[in-house]
């Protein structure tokens, strides 16, 4: 019984250490600089809804599209 609890032992750090690896480039990839200049203001509606409004202003790099047509789209969802 004790064979079996030092196996998931090693087993669970050998996948945490693998899985920390595995991350290492993506974290690494994550610092781009400085952000780009933004601004977001929201505002109270009469009805009791709010306006949320979110400017970005950056460099606009031009990428080719897929070879099926279709463009790469990267939607960002903010909740601060």
């Amino acid at each position: 019984m004790k064979h079996k609890s030092i196996t998931k032992r090693v087993l669970g750090i050998f996948l945490a250490v693998v899985l920390c690896i595995w991350l290492l480039p993506c974290f690494a990839l994550a610092d781009a600089g400085d952000p780009p200049a933004h601004s977001k203001t929201a505002t109270p509606n009469d009805d009791g809804t709010i306006t949320l409004s979110l400017d970005v202003t950056g460099d606009a790099e031009v990428k080719n599209v897929d070879v099926d047509g279709r463009a790469n789209v990267i939607i960002a969802y903010d909740v601060s």
